[in-house]
């Protein structure tokens, strides 16, 4: 998870047609961690002989206790051979998206009428696989739909 994000200028990373306060706003949800509202887990993780269990921090790590990334999983050098998940999600829960101290402290970054109208979707993860190469990674899960 990029924690740093890029500082965006004048003309840099704006959709066509689409206002500046856009990219404003979204650099702004992610340096005052608004995403967490709708993405409670952890990117990924290995894959194998102790799944999750086999994840981990690397010796001499210790747990980030920012809200960004309380919920990571795996904090290892990755090794050829090694198969990780990666599990993108967006989630609507209303215990989170309910709570006035978020909505306050949030209010200029969350579009919450649009948040609103979307508790009965739940939520969703699209997970693939990966499997790691001495060149790029290769995709698993490739060849199944992410799509219904």
């Amino acid at each position: 998870m990029e924690t740093n994000p890029p500082r965006v200028g004048r003309g840099h990373g704006r959709r066509p047609g689409g206002p500046g306060r856009d990219v404003r706003c979204a650099r702004i949800a992610v340096e005052q961690e608004a995403h967490t509202l709708f993405f409670p887990h952890g990117l990924g993780h290995r894959v194998g002989l102790g799944g999750c269990a086999g994840s981990g921090l690397a010796p001499g790590r210790t747990k980030d206790p920012r809200p960004c990334l309380r919920t990571l999983r795996m904090d290892l050098p990755l090794a050829v051979g090694y198969v990780v998940t990666i599990e993108p999600g967006l989630h609507f829960i209303p215990a989170s998206l309910n709570d006035p101290a978020r909505r306050e402290r949030f209010h200029d970054c969350v579009n919450w009428p649009l948040a609103e109208q979307h508790p009965h979707l739940g939520g969703v993860r699209i997970e693939d696989n990966l499997l790691v190469n001495p060149g790029a990674p290769e995709d698993l899960t490739a060849s199944i739909p992410k799509s219904w």
